[in-house]
């Protein structure tokens, strides 16, 4: 959604809910030791460094896990298909 139709909200807030797959994720010190599990995932580590600023604002965070870690292929094949039906455009199960 462009910015200008963002939602604002009324303040004060007593929660407020942030999704985000790298928020708590600290950098690794040695960033090599990223790259020996695999060679992207030094550019990963580095993206991380501008995540702390997020992670200081933040006063708790809460995980959702599944059992089953293919759950969120079937969730986002899911999305992608409403997508398509709503937009016109989305990934199919190969691109996702």
């Amino acid at each position: 959604v462009p910015k200008a139709m963002w939602e604002k909200a009324r303040m004060p807030c007593d929660v407020i809910l942030l999704e985000g797959w790298m928020l708590g994720f600290k950098p690794l010190v040695n960033p090599e030791a990223a790259a020996d599990i695999h060679p992207g995932l030094r550019l990963v580590n580095e993206k991380l460094k501008g995540y702390q600023a997020w992670d200081d604002l933040v006063d708790s965070f809460c995980v959702l896990a599944v059992e089953d870690i293919d759950q969120v292929y079937v969730w986002r094949q899911q999305a992608e298909a409403a997508m398509k039906k709503t937009q016109g455009s989305g990934m199919d199960a190969d691109e996702v």
